[in-house]
């Protein structure tokens, strides 16, 4: 039997699909307006191998991994680069596919973007505002967490630290670990000089990161799904964010089943732009390694543990495969 531990219990559970013979999963891929790192690709990594060995117990699986093509964070990076946003995240689309063939992940049966489930998303803000779970402040359009009940049951957040005082939080990310104590929004109202922006039923303007996943899920798999996958840091704001917008929707439970994937350090630290110490796939390819030796170093250990990555313990990790394949080929 296969047991998986849920994020949402924090429990060893075995795996019971809704249905007998598929398996409904959701894998929350990149932002595209920049190139995934190693540490990415290990999250992607476990998730292929979670859904090779569901494949091999005789489910079929639809899978869906999703780019965000259109947020602060890329439209940003476009207007820095002097070039347009969807050439920008185009190329680092096609960048990202070439990587997922080296190493040999399998390519998912859904892949749609922010751009692509924009209709979707007004719809689900349209019925939020009809439920009254957000409403519209100075042009853009805010979910109020504490209509939601239940909220931060993912990250099992202590809802008696929520402040009463009304905050508003209007970018679509925000840096590091700390949870937004306010209401997120989901509408980004258009104003003067935007660049992207969408006519729709709610009026011009573009959907906020935090409606673009529940978008594409429900736009490819549904409301309820047997798997949601995702990184670590997820659990901070985002998966929440998630549930209480499509449950509030709804009515039902999104996932039966969290699961979120520990990061990979480097050299104990955590990989980011401001450190410098981030590691693309190249580096390893033009240190003379195999895609099938970077996949190896990246699943191999315990996925709710953190990895730590250095060039000896790679080349370490490597050496066990090699060793590995050799004893193969004796027998």
């Amino acid at each position: 039997m296969l047991v998986l531990y849920n994020s949402l219990t924090r429990g060893f559970e075995p795996f019971v699909p809704l249905n007998d013979d598929e398996v409904k999963m959701y894998t929350c891929g990149p932002s595209i307006y920049q190139r995934p790192h190693i540490g990415n690709y290990r999250t992607f990594l476990l998730e292929d191998v979670l859904q090779r060995y569901l494949e091999y117990r005789g489910y079929r699986v639809i899978r869906t991994l999703n780019f965000t093509d259109i947020e602060d964070k890329s439209i940003e990076e476009a207007q820095k680069q002097k070039t347009d946003v969807f050439e920008l995240t185009q190329r680092y689309a096609e960048v990202f596919f070439e990587d997922l063939r080296m190493l040999r992940i399998k390519p998912p049966t859904h892949n749609p973007r922010s751009s692509t489930s924009v209709e979707q998303a007004v719809f689900l803000i349209k019925e939020l505002l009809k439920k009254g779970y957000a409403y519209w402040y100075k042009g853009n359009v805010y979910f109020d967490p504490l209509k939601f009940k239940g909220f931060g049951k993912l990250a099992h957040l202590d809802m008696s630290r929520w402040p009463r005082i009304k905050r508003r939080y209007h970018r679509d990310t925000y840096p590091g670990n700390r949870w937004n104590l306010g209401d997120f929004i989901l509408w980004h109202g258009y104003k003067e000089g935007d660049t992207v922006y969408w006519d729709t039923a709610i009026g011009r303007g573009r959907p906020a990161w935090n409606i673009q996943d529940p978008a594409m899920v429900v736009q490819t798999l549904g409301f309820t799904i047997d798997i949601f996958c995702g990184g670590e840091d997820n659990l901070v704001r985002h998966h929440d964010y998630v549930i209480a917008v499509t449950e509030s929707v709804s009515g039902k439970q999104l996932a039966c089943y969290w699961l979120h994937f520990a990061h990979l350090l480097v050299n104990w630290k955590k990989m980011s732009k401001s450190k410098g110490n981030l590691i693309y796939t190249d580096d390893l390819l033009k240190a003379g390694y195999t895609g099938e030796e970077i996949r190896f170093f990246l699943i191999y250990g315990y996925y709710r543990m953190k990895r730590n990555f250095s060039y000896d313990r790679f080349k370490n990790t490597v050496l066990k495969l090699k060793h590995a394949c050799e004893m193969i080929e004796t027998i």
